[in-house]
């Protein structure tokens, strides 16, 4: 149903900016309903309890300037925009970063399939309407050139108009 593991990345200006050697905490909060994503401090603290629990694990490198996150066997409940907020003492405020996660259904084979086969149905019907209607046209023309009793057309050259 959803990727098994999808990557949440959380790139945050505070770790980026020159001289951040070490992050003394990060917290991810969702919107709405205040629950704790994932939390760092000197090492990292998966949640213990919650929607989240045994779904997040740390992906980052401090050193890297990276505080990223992954989830694993991610539902759509998970859609929702995050706030990200770093503090590195002593600079202890900053703007928080957001992050808006979409979680969409991924295709399956049967699925591609029944699409494609749909697709093909339709280019294959309007083959089948388009040799029908020169089929019509080329009848009816030898009709007209086979029948004794009407007077020859005559063809003007389109580039003598």
């Amino acid at each position: 149903m959803c990727r098994p593991w999808l990557r949440l990345y959380a790139l945050l200006a505070g770790l980026v900016a020159s001289g951040v050697l070490q992050v003394g905490g990060i917290t991810i909060y969702t919107s709405g309903e205040v629950e704790a994503v994932f939390f760092y401090q000197d090492k990292p603290y998966p949640p213990t309890d919650g929607r989240f629990r045994k779904k997040v694990t740390w992906a980052g490198d401090i050193m890297g300037g990276d505080a990223s996150i992954m989830l694993r066997e991610v539902k759509f409940t998970f859609n929702g925009t995050y706030s990200c907020q770093v503090k590195n003492p002593p600079d202890v405020h900053g703007i928080a970063g957001e992050v808006e996660l979409k979680v969409v259904a991924s295709a399956s084979y049967s699925e591609i399939a029944i699409l494609a086969g749909a697709v093909a149905g339709a280019i294959g019907v309007m083959m089948l309407i388009a040799g029908f209607i020169l089929c019509v046209k080329r009848c009816h023309r030898a009709r007209l050139e086979a029948d004794p009793d009407q007077p020859p057309r005559e063809r003007k050259d389109p580039t003598l108009w």
